[in-house]
């Protein structure tokens, strides 16, 4: 399909500090993005002020490079309104695009600022043709491609839609899909969904059938050689992760995708020019990510290594009071700042060198106090002093507010207007989402419950299933690969054939399987990340009838979304052994499927591989069986108890005394965020 003509590729850098965008610039970057205080996915980033901002983009118009800000976490209730102020303040200053994950975020930037280019954020989990074409129909501008893709599936999605594709390129990978990841809020409520992700992925795990080591710790991205094939295979804009890192970084890997970009492809002397600066940007050991995936490469993983980031330079050979003696071939200057990893790997150490003695060739001294337990550890260089790169004295640029205030006050006013009357249910009827017909069959004397989930995988048996006399949805998993598109687009097929008209899709690209099957109602599972009433409009808008809202939820958020008038029903997920993280990499290098994991803080996790995809599991169910007298009381439609991973059908079975489901999942389990809060 024809897409929008933009030029020459575009190379996307990051700027979390203003120094970082000025090394952008004069790296020659042809964009970049950037984060405000607020609602962005790197809510640690130094990020910027409005003012701020308004003095970027008049920097950015004069050297001809365009900037983006990104929106991309998922909004709370109480959040919106200064989401709207947030908006219109970026419609006035005239940013080039925002990128954004949250459906409520979609449908007001949609209905209100038309201006406003929307880009779709990688934690939309976009990662084959159907969500491609989603987003297009959607009006998004550009979609940022999910890490986990191959080159030939980049290709095929090129072929879906004429939208822009963005895909990164160099930088850290997640180890789970973006916008699927549970962990960081699960224990602690800081959701990488929402910028606060406190990277659990970069621990030290043990396992009883393996050594112990850092399983989850990707190795950083490095497609410097890839950028001419990705280029012909569709690719538009070359992104560059990396908002929390440096100025230092940020140069080098800009400049370094700015030599492959300027050179033809096979220029050999180019490349190596190329991964020489890259060198420099002081990241972890590389890999080329998924990319060759299906080439039989190697897993971009190796849990040996050192998670964290930095050029490895020596060993710790003594401490002192004062001071420590380094083993390093590396020119070591003031002002280099330095980390440390102790020698079990267990804790770290950052330190900003600044009186230094050469003692001999390999052997520093240097001033700072390091405890006795960094003996024997390593050291790992993060940034350094000296710029290559000019500084811009980048101030604060006032914006006058009266136009946009005025904006967002007549939005907030037709937003008000709509009546908050909560829609009444009577006591939610209790669904369950199973993974076999025979769980099904164990389940289906249980009374309590109303209605079944089935994975779509169960296509094959589905005349056995009317045998139940029980109302059945076909669910579709998060993740389909660019491969297996034509199976579920068979086997939707065959269900509605079939007589069933109920179905679930749990990332938003599979609404494009449904293009041709009328009369069909497809509700939404809680991995489409819905937060806040705008979301729930936004998937009314696209033709759902039903969402099961954030697991991640706090109590304050979901009373205020539930006051609100809704056009289309909430379910609550109260139990099921969630997974917390869901990545392509199917096959650990060192995990065997059933491995019981153990984190730094004794928590214990389950490894679980299916077909293309692994998945990690909390040994404790999630559950909230015990606020079962408070969720009574809440308008909502269902409860749904997730039975596709974790404890099987017939122990429930058995538990429940084959009468009540509740009373089958009765036991040791872990709350989410409802007694706590979502950050």
């Amino acid at each position: 399909m024809k897409k929008e003509k933009l030029g020459r590729c575009e190379i996307l850098a990051p700027a979390g500090t203003k120094e970082a965008f000025c090394a952008a610039i004069e790296a020659g970057a042809d964009a970049v993005y950037v984060g405000l205080k607020a609602f962005n996915a790197r809510a640690f980033a130094q990020n910027f002020s409005l003012e701020e901002l308004n003095a970027l983009r008049a920097l950015s118009s004069q050297r001809g490079v365009k900037l983006f800000v990104t929106l991309n976490s998922i909004i709370k209730e109480n959040e919106l309104g200064n989401l709207i102020d947030t908006l219109a303040a970026l419609e006035h200053i005239g940013i080039d695009a925002i990128i954004i994950q949250d459906l409520g975020t979609w449908r007001i930037a949609k209905k209100f600022f038309p201006k406003l280019r929307m880009h779709a954020s990688t934690l939309m989990t976009i990662h084959n043709c159907l969500g491609v074409k989603t987003a297009h129909k959607m009006g998004f501008k550009r979609v940022v491609l999910a890490r986990e893709m191959t080159i030939e599936e980049i290709r095929e999605c090129s072929k879906a839609a004429p939208i822009e594709l963005e895909c990164f390129i160099f930088g850290a990978m997640c180890f789970t899909y973006s916008g699927l990841c549970l962990f960081s809020s699960l224990f602690g409520g800081k959701a990488s969904t929402r910028g606060r992700c406190v990277q659990p992925c970069r621990r030290i795990y043990k396992s009883r059938g393996s050594k112990s080591g850092a399983y989850f710790s990707m190795l950083d991205l490095n497609a410097l050689e890839l950028l001419h094939d990705l280029k012909e295979a569709g690719i538009s804009s070359f992104k560059i992760e990396g908002r929390l890192r440096p100025a230092h970084y940020v140069y080098h890997a800009v400049k370094a995708a700015r030599i492959i970009l300027d050179s033809k492809p096979g220029d050999s002397k180019a490349l190596e020019e190329a991964m020489r600066v890259a060198d420099s940007a002081l990241g972890r050991s590389s890999s080329t990510g998924f990319f060759l995936y299906d080439r039989a490469s190697s897993p971009p993983v190796r849990p040996e290594l050192a998670p964290n980031t930095g050029k490895f330079i020596g060993k710790i050979k003594n401490i002192n009071k004062d001071s420590f003696l380094l083993e390093s071939n590396f020119e070591i200057l003031s002002g280099d700042r330095l980390r440390f990893l102790s020698k079990d790997r267990t804790k770290q150490a950052i330190i900003k060198a600044k009186d230094i003695k050469k003692i001999n060739t390999s052997l520093w001294e240097i001033s700072g106090a390091l405890s006795k337990e960094f003996a024997g550890g390593l050291c790992f260089l993060t940034d350094r002093k000296k710029s290559p790169f000019k500084k811009i004295d980048i101030r604060p640029l006032p914006i006058d507010y009266k136009r946009p205030k005025n904006k967002a006050a007549r939005v907030k006013k037709q937003l008000a207007q709509t009546p908050a009357k909560p829609t009444k249910f009577k006591e939610p009827n209790i669904w369950v989402r199973v993974r076999s017909l025979k769980d099904l069959g164990a389940l289906s004397s249980f009374k309590d419950i109303k209605g079944f989930y089935l994975p779509v995988s169960l296509v094959k048996h589905h005349k056995k299933v009317p045998n139940f006399s029980i109302p059945i949805t076909w669910y579709l998993p998060p993740v389909i690969l660019e491969k297996d598109v034509p199976w579920y687009k068979e086997a939707l097929q065959r269900l509605k054939k079939a007589g069933f008209r109920g179905f679930q899709v749990s990332n938003l690209g599979a609404l494009s399987l449904f293009t041709d099957l009328k009369g069909v109602k497809i509700s939404a599972s809680y991995h489409v990340n819905c937060l806040n009433s705008f979301s729930v409009e936004a998937l009314n808008d696209l033709g759902l009838t039903g969402v099961e809202f954030s697991v991640e939820t706090d109590k304050a958020n979901l009373e205020a979304v539930l006051k609100k008038q809704l056009p289309i029903p909430i379910d609550i997920v109260i139990y099921g052994h969630l997974p917390v993280f869901t990545t392509r990499l199917s096959k650990h290098p060192w995990l065997k499927a059933t491995d019981v994991i153990e984190s730094p803080k004794g928590e214990e996790f389950l490894w679980e591989q299916r077909s293309d995809v692994g998945f990690l599991l909390f040994k404790l169910p999630f559950s909230l069986i015990n606020k079962l007298g408070y969720l009574k009381r809440l308008p909502v439609r269902r409860w749904v108890i997730d039975l596709s991973f974790g404890t099987p059908a017939w122990v429930i079975r058995k538990k429940g005394g084959g009468k009540s489901i509740l009373r089958g999942i009765r036991g040791p389990h872990k709350g989410f965020n409802l007694d706590t809060e979502l950050l």
